[in-house]
């Protein structure tokens, strides 16, 4: 059993929503949809819930909120000492431009904040990753907004499990090894996340290197020749000599065009080159039945 970096989230706990990546679209379904998280993280586990205003696109331009306005919004809320988590609700493609606009200041209260959880997925995965560097900022793979959609009986066990009873990951169950070596996965930490939206890390300060022994890799959009190169470009940039294991989720475009096999046989491939112990992941994703997968074990 692993036992992952402990902070309990606890009734009365102050916790904020908000999006670094692309805003939502403020029509009637998003907005209700919004309104019915905060309701449920206020009614089952009485947090104090604050919404920022990133988290939809500006009503004046049409468009997402500034990069610095994200920024300012992000630092402000992490560096707050009553908040205990914040939940990243977006997505899309815009999270790397905080990363181009944060000043040594920012870093520096980021930085030297009490110990809280930062929460986002897919494109966010720029931001789960370069919060590694951090010793306070707790990343968690985990798209919120799967507590109330469909089929979220997963989604909400695994909130519970890792945010608020604080009970021990057995990742052997979590994920299921398709390397046939059949060793035990011992994680230490993990990087990664959206394998497109990891790659922008590729080349900048950000780039997670010696960090974690586990990569993780998950994918919306990309069939099997777009997720060949990205495969190569991991090579290239020498990730696979850094880590033990390879942790595959969800690659929503490869199983709608039923190239899962191929996925598999190009991994197993890299596997063997790197000698990685690779498994597959059902719970993590865009898909509705994820968990929460801590990245700072």
């Amino acid at each position: 059993m692993i036992r992952s970096v402990k902070m309990k989230l606890n009734r009365g706990d102050h916790v904020v929503i908000l999006g670094c990546s692309n805003g939502l679209a403020r029509t009637s379904g998003n907005v209700e949809k919004i309104e019915k998280l905060k309701k449920l993280l206020e009614e089952d586990y009485a947090f104090k819930v604050v919404i920022q205003p990133s988290v939809f696109i500006d009503n004046n331009t049409g468009m997402t909120l500034s990069a610095r306005s994200r920024a300012d919004i992000l630092v402000d809320s992490i560096t707050k000492s009553e908040i205990k988590a914040v939940f990243d609700v977006s997505g899309g493609d815009l999270s790397n431009e905080l990363l181009a606009v944060f000043t040594e200041a920012d870093w520096k209260h980021l930085k030297v904040t009490g110990q809280k959880y930062y929460v986002g997925y897919s494109d966010n995965s720029v931001l789960l990753n370069s919060f590694m560097q951090t010793e306070s900022i707790i990343p968690v793979n985990f798209q919120l907004l799967k507590l109330v959609e469909a089929e979220s009986e997963t989604a909400k066990m695994g909130f519970e499990s890792v945010f608020v009873e604080q009970t021990s990951i057995e990742w052997q169950i979590l994920n299921a090894d398709i390397s046939n070596r059949h060793a035990t996965l011992k994680p230490q930490n993990v990087i990664g996340g959206n394998i497109r939206c990891f790659l922008k890390l590729a080349g900048t300060d950000y780039w997670p290197k010696n960090r974690a022994n586990v990569l993780l890799l998950e994918a919306y959009s990309g069939d099997i020749e777009k997720i060949r190169t990205y495969f190569a470009q991991l090579s290239l940039i020498g990730i696979f000599t850094e880590v033990d294991y390879l942790i595959l989720g969800n690659f929503t475009e490869i199983h709608n065009k039923q190239q899962e096999q191929a996925l598999y046989d190009l991994a197993r491939n890299y596997a063997s080159q790197y000698r990685l112990e690779l498994y597959h992941s059902q719970y993590i994703g865009h898909h509705n039945k994820v968990y929460p997968f801590k990245m700072r074990l």
